[in-house]
Parts: C-alpha cells; sequence; structure tokens
C-alpha cells in the first residue's frame, strides 16, 4: 500500500484510506486501546454491523471515541473536500451517528475497556487496571 508524503498528519488519513481500500463498512481500531477485550470488541462490532447510521461511536470517559468507531462507505465521498479545506477532524463527517453511550457499557462490562493510552502516565494508570 502507497500512501503519499503529506503535510499534515491526522487519523482522518487512515480512515478515509481504508474505506477507499475497502469500499465497505469499515471497523476502525487504533493502537492505544490497551485494555480492549476481545467480548467488548465483538459487541462494538456487532453493534456497527446492525446500525443503518454513517457512523457508530462509543463515548467513554465523556470523549467520542473516533477510532475505536465504524464508518459507512457512504462517507467516502466527503473525505477529500474536507480535508483539501484542512478540516481533519472526524467527528463532524456526518450527524448520522449512532452513539453508544458509556453507561450502556458500563452496565455490561467491567474495567475501563476503552481507556485510551498515549502517554507514560496513562500506560502507568492503565497498568493498574490489569
Amino acid at each position: 500500500m502507497f500512501e503519499p508524503v503529506r503535510d499534515e498528519q491526522a487519523p482522518v488519513f487512515g480512515v478515509w484510506r481504508a474505506l477507499e481500500d475497502a469500499r465497505a463498512r469499515c471497523f476502525i481500531l487504533a493502537i492505544d486501546y490497551p485494555l480492549l477485550t476481545t467480548e467488548v470488541l465483538r459487541y462494538l462490532a456487532g453493534r456497527a454491523s446492525h446500525s443503518a447510521a454513517e457512523m457508530v461511536v462509543p463515548r467513554w470517559n465523556g470523549k467520542l471515541q473516533m477510532l475505536c468507531a465504524s464508518y459507512a462507505s457512504s462517507l467516502l465521498p466527503r473525505f477529500e473536500p474536507r480535508i483539501a479545506a484542512g478540516r481533519l477532524n472526524l467527528q463532524s463527517l456526518t450527524d448520522d451517528l449512532e452513539i453508544i453511550e458509556e453507561d450502556a457499557l458500563r452496565a455490561q462490562f467491567s474495567g475501563e475497556p476503552l481507556m485510551n493510552v498515549n502517554t507514560p502516565e496513562e500506560l502507568r494508570e492503565a497498568a493498574r487496571h490489569l
């Protein structure tokens, strides 16, 4: 796979590329969810596979987890003009969004499965949940 060099780096480029290559709904999962279990992943993917929404995104710790989400291929035509305009935010791709609320996830799954880890401090915190 060849990805052109870009001046900017953002997750939007990876999501766009995945949808371009697959030409089908994609479940995007970043590598910074070390506590995510197979059970939670199956649940999220199952919800996405039964949804008509263009995006299915869980909310965790008050934030939408855009890199643990499902994206419909119908979003493809929106990427290029948005990127050309410098609009790299995934959250505003569509209003057709199904949010899996944190309360529903916490009722079914223990721990911190959608804890996002980006710093050494967050990694130490994640280790305490193992």
